[in-house]
């Protein structure tokens, strides 16, 4: 089965004609109510090392597990959402990637965060997606 890629580029352009628009409408979790404590949970049980944020917006999860003291890799398939995340303290971990090639060597982290990503993924390509997932996570990595 021949899969079309040409998906991933389109998201990719759609979020970053969009990203001012997207990030003022995600980057707090007043509109997600209860995420932020489904997060916490999910920092307090992973094994030391760092997470990846895959898919990472507005960067609001990444911030938020930063603040926790977790180490964060933020990545994103939009450069534009990536350009506006460079004043924040995320700086230093900015990837660009998509998740169906995730730019990162196996067993990279403990944690990776794909919060809404999948949905963007066309079906033919979510079982890559989730195969990179799996291949940069630690063993016993959530």
């Amino acid at each position: 089965m021949r899969v079309d890629r040409s998906i991933i580029s389109r998201t990719a352009d759609a979020y970053s004609c969009l990203a001012d628009e997207f990030i003022s409408a995600t980057s707090s979790y007043l509109r997600y109510p209860g995420l932020d404590a489904e997060l916490r949970e999910f920092a307090v049980g992973l094994p030391e090392g760092a997470v990846l944020d895959v898919g990472c917006g507005s960067g609001r999860d990444s911030l938020f597990l930063k603040s926790l003291g977790r180490q964060l890799v933020a990545s994103d398939i939009s450069s534009a959402m990536l350009r506006r995340l460079q004043p924040t303290a995320l700086r230093e971990s900015l990837v660009s990637c998509d998740v169906t090639h995730l730019a990162f060597g196996d067993n990279s982290f403990a944690g990776v965060i794909a919060s809404g990503v999948l949905l963007h993924v066309p079906r033919d390509l979510c079982l890559a997606a989730l195969r990179e997932i799996e291949r940069v996570l630690i063993p016993d990595g959530s």
